[in-house]
């Protein structure tokens, strides 16, 4: 059984703004603010190097009845302190599930986090997985 892992370009949005920053009033105010004035967190190395780590730290000999393709979707928060927090996981295989809960909590290095209107805020990224089995 041979898995290929496909990793998909993670989603990422902007949430629960913190730190004495009012929240915009309205959904389409703050998709404005988002394009000029607010960025989103950042891992170090960038997305590549984000899909490259738990692309090379998931376990495949864990994952169990996986056949055909199979899919995971980790939903987490980036602190304000760059810290990941908040983590779900959801997909078609609970192994699989597990396994990327496992790397992702495993991830030690610090995002700069996102900011609005040059105050860090806490982000919320997607990092959806696909793999394939044989």
């Amino acid at each position: 059984m041979i898995p290929f892992v496909f990793i998909l370009v993670p989603a990422v949005a902007l949430s629960q703004i913190q730190e004495g920053v009012k929240a915009p009033p309205t959904e389409q105010f703050l998709r404005q603010e988002l394009s000029d004035d607010s960025t989103v967190a950042e891992f170090p190395g960038g997305l590549t190097a984000l899909r490259t780590v738990i692309g090379n730290k998931i376990n495949t000999r864990k994952i169990k009845a996986a056949k055909g393709r199979i899919t995971s979707k980790a939903k987490f928060a980036i602190n304000i302190n760059g810290e990941i927090e908040e983590l779900t996981v959801t997909g078609d295989n609970e192994s699989l599930n597990q396994e990327l809960a496992k790397v992702i909590k495993s991830l030690k290095m610090k995002w700069k986090p996102g900011t609005y209107k040059n105050n860090p805020v806490k982000t919320w990224f997607i990092f959806p997985l696909h793999m394939n089995f044989e």
